[in-house]
């Protein structure tokens, strides 16, 4: 596993330590308006998560080097004990009792069908990780998942303290796609028992997170878990590819306009999650979320 790393010599022309050089190449951004509206007529409700990939364009990039796992579990907490960062809210140890307590305390917020899901938490985490009252630990089951509950803002903090950084979405696209243009997903063809998705075989993995690299899915550079898993934070705008313009067109389900909410001021996500279908999964789609949001299918890696 990758380990942080301080850059001693900023930009140094030299390998480093837990991280996979990629090479300078070009690289295919973005899919074609045709085969983007295939996939809509077969998936009408995501007509604007797929059309944000309309766009396809060629992206030289330098190279760069980049770590082949996300970052997990255990080394988020090397961060969060050396720099007193908030633990994410999956961390949290809640006895019967307490839950019982918080989930009182939502209520007479949020009304009498207020319950403690993944959202609810993270937001109820947010307001009480400092008051010392929860527990916290990595379950040693739980140290080389992939870390989630992760923001923009909490995925930078991490590359700053380990002098590094977030890779870029066209990196991003290098590092999953190789030299093969026309490659869907990092690992090749689409393959149920390979990605971490809504549909893993076999179906008791199914909307789950895994391990780090336990899945044979790795890119031809060796990058593992660019497809499934968790979204993966970039340091790319979320603004549209340069090609791309609103349109609407008739599906199965009717009428669908393709107009993605584009937001200079969010962040582009990458890879799709464990509660996504397989699609969703693919090198190509791009998702934009604001800075700030944490949720527990977030995760990143560094570069």
């Amino acid at each position: 596993l990758p380990a942080p790393v301080a850059l001693q010599n900023s930009g140094a022309d030299q390998a480093l330590a837990g991280l996979v050089e990629i090479p300078a190449g070009r690289t295919r951004i973005g899919q074609s308006e045709s085969d983007a509206k295939h996939l809509i007529e077969e998936n009408p409700n995501s007509a604007s998560t797929i059309g944000a990939q309309i766009g396809e364009y060629r992206a030289d990039v330098q190279r760069f080097w980049i770590a082949p796992t996300e970052v997990t579990n255990e080394m988020y907490l090397r961060f969060v004990e050396d720099t007193g960062a908030m633990p994410p809210a999956s961390w949290v140890q809640l006895d019967r009792e307490q839950r019982l307590a918080i989930i009182e305390k939502l209520k007479e917020v949020k009304g009498p069908g207020a319950k403690l899901d993944a959202a609810t938490l993270g937001e109820w985490w947010e307001e009480n990780w400092q008051s010392g009252e929860y527990k916290w630990e990595v379950l040693p089951s739980e140290a080389t998942m992939p870390v989630g509950y992760i923001s923009h803002n909490d995925a930078r903090d991490y590359c700053m303290w380990a002098g590094l950084r977030l890779p870029t979405e066209e990196e991003w696209v290098r590092a999953a796609r190789g030299d093969e243009n026309d490659r869907t997903f990092p690992m090749g063809d689409f393959d149920a028992n390979l990605i971490a998705h809504d549909a893993t075989k076999p179906r008791d993995l199914a909307y789950k997170a895994l391990p780090v690299s336990a899945l044979a899915n790795a890119s031809s550079y060796g990058i593992y878990d660019l497809s499934g898993n968790h979204w993966e934070w970039t340091d790319s705008r979320y603004e549209a590819l340069p090609k791309f313009k609103p349109f609407n067109m008739k599906t199965k389900a009717g009428k669908v306009d393709v107009a993605p909410s584009f937001d200079a001021a969010s962040f582009v996500l990458k890879g799709g999650s464990f509660m996504n279908p397989g699609y969703v999964c693919s090198i190509d789609i791009r998702v934009g979320i604001q800075p700030q949001f944490r949720a527990p299918i977030l995760g990143f890696r560094v570069a």
